[in-house]
């Protein structure tokens, strides 16, 4: 921390000595306190996260990762690498992690201001400070979720850094942009890297991707209907497209040659995924929307598949998993651990030693599945799903999820729930941790322990937390009427384009959040509280996008008298 200390002071004297603008002390100063903040704080590792804080760890050791394979096979593609390669890039370039994470949100407030000035067109220092301030130190960087050494401390400025640039793009493709080829080219490529990383930090970047393809779809026909230069901004607008699928056969290809399958994550997806979405349509009376997988659905598919009912070991394995209390006829399966189940067991049993033999050992029991469905010897579960990937609901338990919702709503806008992070715990005093290697300790011992005080940052911390409930929530109410009042005057047209495209973004943004809160929902039906918040990171930056463009709005008319 010395030595970025000493760096701030020496930017510091050097803008000083040369007059530079105002707004770079600004600037600088904010950066400062919140570098600052994120070390007095501090980071901690969730010393029993075997199949996550510890995993993705392990995996950023990318040559024991992917040549020397230091991990069980059943553990070698459980997750993406977005995060473990972040945390390969703070090992490369030795900066401190809580450094290399306000770095991050340095650069979402950065774009966050870049998008405001772009769709208004105009400088304005002491609104762009508010609204570069207002991301910096956005509260969920302080809490549990931003201070634990896991993919969700990152999640939420990824995703800033992905929807602003995503917004960017879609203005500076939906109209003329004011820059040259050669700048729009450039950008391009960034926001294609950016958008690859960010989908990849997790398994669920789905909805990410449908972001970028409605974004391209709706510049795409804009661009056919102007009959401008088709071919050359066509050509522009897959840039981005490109990057991501480019990327994704790499990935695919890497994995293809160090393990054997054409696959990103052999839990989610392969023959393992369609495994799972099958044991999610059998009909049960036992599936709740907490058991995704009861025992009766998993009896049929065994009974129905000639290759499980001759794997009796497997079935043992099962059965008496130690995810489950070793019975999972006392104790179903919850949610979406059935892929967790299935490939420790497979591995257990002694059935599949090769991720590869995961695959064609899969391949064979969904063949035989899929015919039982065909034959009517299975029948179909007639429960709603979200996604195939999900477990279905009734329509009682669905509404069931709106309290939930609000909540993930609530602990953004009034910080319900939510408190700055008082647990500091790090490699060397959490315990035994005997799964850590010796290199694995000091990778994190470099960056985990905080040098100041804790409790001084969080009763700082404490009263920025009240700042932020009250200013979010009038945020919110302004944002919701400026969306309203604006679609209810679209008729009269009394906004330019670019705040036609403001409009479109900040109500798109809330659609967005409205989807993916109750996505959060119904995945965390069979969680805790603090659970759904945790996995609602994601309703950060939507709603910051819908509170900064719908009061924006809201501003813009009434100054107008409108």
């Amino acid at each position: 921390m010395r030595f970025w200390l000493e760096k701030i002071f020496e930017a510091k004297r050097y803008l000083f000595k040369n007059e530079q603008p105002l707004w770079i002390y600004l600037v600088c100063g904010s950066f400062g306190l919140r570098l600052l903040l994120g070390e007095m704080q501090g980071y901690f590792i969730a010393a029993n996260g075997y199949h996550d804080d510890i995993l993705m760890i392990r995996y950023s050791q990318l040559i024991e990762h992917f040549i020397n394979h230091n991990l069980p096979p059943q553990d070698l593609l459980v997750k993406d690498m977005g995060f473990p390669l972040i945390l390969r890039f703070v090992k490369f370039t030795g900066i401190p992690y809580s450094a290399m994470m306000s770095l991050l949100w340095f650069f979402s407030a950065l774009l966050m201001v870049a998008l405001v000035r772009v769709l208004t067109e105009e400088k304005n220092l002491w609104r762009d400070l508010a609204v570069f301030v207002f991301v910096l130190f956005a509260p969920v960087a302080f809490e549990y979720t931003g201070t634990r050494i896991y993919r969700n401390s990152a999640m939420a400025q990824m995703y800033f850094i992905a929807l602003s640039m995503m917004s960017i793009f879609f203005v500076w493709h939906f109209i003329k942009p004011r820059v040259t080829p050669r700048v729009l080219v450039a950008f391009n490529v960034v926001f294609g890297l950016a958008f690859t990383l960010t989908y990849y930090i997790k398994e669920d970047g789905i909805w990410l991707l449908g972001c970028l393809l409605a974004v391209m779809f709706v510049c795409f026909v804009r661009i056919i209907l102007s009959g401008e230069q088709i071919l050359p901004r066509v050509a522009l607008l897959m840039i981005p497209l490109i990057i991501f699928a480019g990327s994704t056969v790499a990935y695919k290809g890497v994995n293809k040659i160090c393990f054997g399958v054409y696959l990103i994550n052999n839990r989610t997806e392969g023959e393992l995924g369609n495994f799972l979405k099958l044991i999610y349509k059998i009909k049960s009376d036992e599936r709740t929307g907490s058991v995704w997988a009861p025992t009766d659905a998993l009896n049929q598919a065994f009974n129905a598949s000639k290759t499980l009912r001759e794997n009796s070991a497997l079935k043992e394995a099962v059965w008496h998993t130690g995810w489950f209390k070793k019975d999972i006829e006392k104790n179903p399966i919850q949610g979406d651990f059935l892929g967790w189940v299935m490939l420790s067991e497979l591995y257990n049993s002694g059935t599949c030693h090769t991720l590869r033999e995961q695959e064609e050992f899969l391949g064979k029991v969904n063949a035989e599945l899929e015919a039982a469905f065909d034959a009517n010897i299975l029948q179909r579960d007639d429960r709603f799903q979200l996604v195939s990937s999900m477990g279905g609901m009734t329509k009682e338990e669905i509404f069931s999820l709106f309290p939930a919702m609000l909540l993930e709503y609530k602990a953004y806008i009034t910080l319900h729930h939510v408190e700055p992070n008082r647990e500091r715990q790090n490699m060397d005093n959490a315990g035994t941790l005997k799964l850590a290697s010796r290199a694995l300790r000091m990778n994190l011992s470099k960056y985990t322990e905080p040098r100041f005080s804790t409790e001084t940052a969080n009763a700082f911390l404490k009263k920025l937390f009240a700042v932020y409930s009250v200013v979010q929530g009038v945020l919110f109410i302004a944002a919701l009427l400026g969306v309203i009042f604006g679609i209810c005057t679209i008729r009269q047209k009394i906004f330019s384009v670019n705040e036609y495209l403001m409009l479109a973004i900040a109500s798109g943004s809330l659609l967005l959040s409205l989807v993916y809160a109750f996505a959060i929902s119904w995945f965390c039906k069979f969680l805790d509280v603090l659970n759904v918040i945790f996995y609602g990171v994601g309703l950060v930056p939507m709603l910051t996008l819908f509170e900064i463009f719908g009061t924006y709005l809201l501003y813009r008319m009434c100054k107008n008298k409108l």
